[in-house]
Protein backbone atom coordinates (compact mmCIF):
# COMPACT_ATOMS: atom_id res chain seq x y z
CA UNK A 1 0.00 0.00 0.00
CA UNK A 2 1.19 3.39 -1.07
CA UNK A 3 -0.32 6.51 1.05
CA UNK A 4 -0.21 9.27 -1.13
CA UNK A 5 -1.42 11.55 1.85
CA UNK A 6 2.59 11.65 2.32
CA UNK A 7 3.26 13.21 -1.06
CA UNK A 8 0.55 15.99 -2.03
CA UNK A 9 2.59 17.63 -4.23
CA UNK A 10 3.49 15.76 -6.79
CA UNK A 11 2.51 16.91 -10.34
CA UNK A 12 3.83 13.25 -12.07
CA UNK A 13 3.22 10.07 -10.84
CA UNK A 14 3.80 7.09 -12.95
CA UNK A 15 2.47 3.77 -11.36
CA UNK A 16 3.65 0.21 -12.81
CA UNK A 17 2.80 -3.11 -11.63
CA UNK A 18 0.40 -1.47 -8.90
CA UNK A 19 -3.47 -1.81 -8.66
CA UNK A 20 -4.86 1.12 -8.07
CA UNK A 21 -6.81 0.08 -5.27
CA UNK A 22 -3.37 -0.10 -3.24
CA UNK A 23 -3.06 3.63 -3.47
CA UNK A 24 -4.13 5.19 -0.77
CA UNK A 25 -5.31 8.89 -0.90
CA UNK A 26 -5.00 9.18 -4.71
CA UNK A 27 -7.33 11.69 -4.95
CA UNK A 28 -5.31 14.70 -2.94
CA UNK A 29 -2.91 14.42 -5.53
CA UNK A 30 -5.36 15.48 -8.44
CA UNK A 31 -5.28 19.48 -7.53
CA UNK A 32 -1.44 19.21 -8.54
CA UNK A 33 -0.77 16.15 -10.83
CA UNK A 34 -0.10 17.10 -14.84
CA UNK A 35 0.43 13.80 -16.00
CA UNK A 36 -0.41 10.29 -14.55
CA UNK A 37 0.76 7.16 -16.08
CA UNK A 38 -1.09 3.98 -14.89
CA UNK A 39 1.61 1.08 -16.75
CA UNK A 40 0.47 -2.74 -16.11
CA UNK A 41 -1.55 -2.36 -13.15
CA UNK A 42 -4.94 -3.91 -13.64
CA UNK A 43 -7.74 -1.19 -13.37
CA UNK A 44 -11.28 -2.84 -13.21
CA UNK A 45 -13.23 0.46 -12.39
CA UNK A 46 -12.33 3.54 -14.20
CA UNK A 47 -15.28 5.36 -11.80
CA UNK A 48 -13.46 4.77 -9.26
CA UNK A 49 -9.94 6.35 -9.97
CA UNK A 50 -11.86 9.32 -11.65
CA UNK A 51 -15.11 9.64 -9.87
CA UNK A 52 -17.11 12.75 -11.49
CA UNK A 53 -16.99 15.26 -8.93
CA UNK A 54 -13.02 14.57 -8.58
CA UNK A 55 -10.84 18.07 -9.84
CA UNK A 56 -7.89 17.27 -11.43
CA UNK A 57 -7.57 20.83 -13.38
CA UNK A 58 -4.11 20.75 -14.07
CA UNK A 59 -3.88 17.05 -15.71
CA UNK A 60 -2.68 17.43 -19.02
CA UNK A 61 -1.52 13.52 -19.74
CA UNK A 62 -2.73 10.50 -18.90
CA UNK A 63 -1.93 6.69 -19.73
CA UNK A 64 -2.96 3.53 -19.03
CA UNK A 65 -1.71 1.27 -20.99
CA UNK A 66 -1.55 -2.44 -19.86
CA UNK A 67 -4.38 -2.49 -17.81
CA UNK A 68 -6.86 -4.52 -18.88
CA UNK A 69 -9.23 -2.03 -19.80
CA UNK A 70 -12.41 -3.16 -21.52
CA UNK A 71 -16.07 -2.46 -22.01
CA UNK A 72 -16.90 -3.84 -18.12
CA UNK A 73 -14.25 -0.78 -17.01
CA UNK A 74 -16.68 1.51 -16.79
CA UNK A 75 -15.06 3.98 -19.86
CA UNK A 76 -18.56 4.60 -21.31
CA UNK A 77 -20.23 5.43 -17.81
CA UNK A 78 -22.88 8.00 -17.77
CA UNK A 79 -21.54 10.30 -17.24
CA UNK A 80 -17.76 9.29 -18.48
CA UNK A 81 -15.47 9.65 -16.11
CA UNK A 82 -13.08 10.95 -18.41
CA UNK A 83 -15.13 13.69 -19.40
CA UNK A 84 -14.43 15.57 -16.41
CA UNK A 85 -10.62 16.09 -17.28
CA UNK A 86 -11.03 19.36 -19.39
CA UNK A 87 -7.45 20.12 -19.98
CA UNK A 88 -5.95 16.84 -20.93
CA UNK A 89 -4.35 16.86 -24.03
CA UNK A 90 -3.13 13.29 -24.27
CA UNK A 91 -4.79 10.39 -23.91
CA UNK A 92 -2.89 7.05 -24.20
CA UNK A 93 -5.04 3.60 -23.56
CA UNK A 94 -3.07 1.19 -25.28
CA UNK A 95 -2.28 -2.58 -25.12
CA UNK A 96 -5.80 -2.91 -23.06
CA UNK A 97 -8.25 -5.43 -24.16
CA UNK A 98 -11.55 -2.29 -25.54
CA UNK A 99 -13.18 -3.82 -28.12
CA UNK A 100 -15.46 -0.62 -28.97
CA UNK A 101 -14.52 2.67 -30.11
CA UNK A 102 -17.97 4.08 -28.33
CA UNK A 103 -16.04 2.89 -25.28
CA UNK A 104 -12.84 4.12 -25.62
CA UNK A 105 -14.15 7.79 -27.33
CA UNK A 106 -17.39 8.16 -24.39
CA UNK A 107 -17.14 11.83 -23.09
CA UNK A 108 -13.78 12.74 -24.86
CA UNK A 109 -15.45 15.18 -27.95
CA UNK A 110 -16.16 17.19 -24.98
CA UNK A 111 -12.63 17.78 -23.63
CA UNK A 112 -11.28 21.05 -25.99
CA UNK A 113 -7.63 20.66 -25.59
CA UNK A 114 -6.99 17.11 -26.26
CA UNK A 115 -5.04 16.91 -29.28
CA UNK A 116 -3.89 13.55 -29.15
CA UNK A 117 -5.18 9.88 -28.25
CA UNK A 118 -3.69 7.00 -28.96
CA UNK A 119 -5.70 3.54 -29.04
CA UNK A 120 -3.41 1.24 -30.74
CA UNK A 121 -3.21 -2.61 -29.83
CA UNK A 122 -6.53 -3.15 -28.69
CA UNK A 123 -9.46 -5.06 -30.37
CA UNK A 124 -11.07 -2.20 -31.48
CA UNK A 125 -12.90 -3.52 -35.22
CA UNK A 126 -14.70 -0.25 -36.44
CA UNK A 127 -15.09 3.37 -36.39
CA UNK A 128 -17.85 3.68 -37.70
CA UNK A 129 -20.05 6.67 -36.50
CA UNK A 130 -17.24 7.88 -34.26
CA UNK A 131 -17.51 11.51 -35.94
CA UNK A 132 -19.03 13.27 -33.66
CA UNK A 133 -16.91 11.13 -30.64
CA UNK A 134 -13.74 12.91 -31.99
CA UNK A 135 -14.07 16.37 -30.97
CA UNK A 136 -10.85 18.31 -31.30
CA UNK A 137 -8.27 15.47 -31.67
CA UNK A 138 -6.01 15.97 -34.30
CA UNK A 139 -3.99 12.72 -33.86
CA UNK A 140 -5.45 9.05 -33.65
CA UNK A 141 -3.34 6.23 -33.11
CA UNK A 142 -5.04 2.96 -34.04
CA UNK A 143 -2.48 0.76 -35.48
CA UNK A 144 -2.65 -2.81 -33.78
CA UNK A 145 -6.49 -3.28 -33.60
CA UNK A 146 -8.70 -5.36 -36.22
CA UNK A 147 -9.62 -2.20 -38.74
CA UNK A 148 -9.34 -2.11 -41.94
CA UNK A 149 -9.01 1.15 -43.82
CA UNK A 150 -12.14 0.80 -45.46
CA UNK A 151 -14.28 0.98 -42.45
CA UNK A 152 -12.68 4.24 -40.65
CA UNK A 153 -14.57 7.17 -41.24
CA UNK A 154 -13.25 10.57 -39.50
CA UNK A 155 -14.62 13.90 -39.27
CA UNK A 156 -14.27 16.58 -41.72
CA UNK A 157 -13.30 20.11 -41.39
CA UNK A 158 -12.07 21.78 -38.24
CA UNK A 159 -13.14 18.40 -36.33
CA UNK A 160 -11.13 16.27 -39.19
CA UNK A 161 -7.98 14.20 -37.47
CA UNK A 162 -4.37 15.51 -38.93
CA UNK A 163 -2.91 12.31 -38.37
CA UNK A 164 -4.38 8.59 -38.30
CA UNK A 165 -1.85 5.65 -38.06
CA UNK A 166 -4.10 2.18 -39.28
CA UNK A 167 -2.82 -1.01 -39.42
CA UNK A 168 -1.18 -2.36 -42.44
CA UNK A 169 -2.93 -4.70 -44.64
CA UNK A 170 -2.17 -6.64 -47.69
CA UNK A 171 -5.91 -6.31 -49.02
Amino acid sequence: MVDMSLFPNVSILEVEAVPPEAILNLPLTFPKLRLLKFERACIFSVPYIFPHEASMPLLTHLKCSLCALDELSGLDFNPPPLRSLSTLQSLNLSHNNILNHTTALAGLSSLVNLQKVDLSHNYISTMDGANGMLGNIKVLLLTGNRISSGKVRLGRGANAASRLMLPYTTS
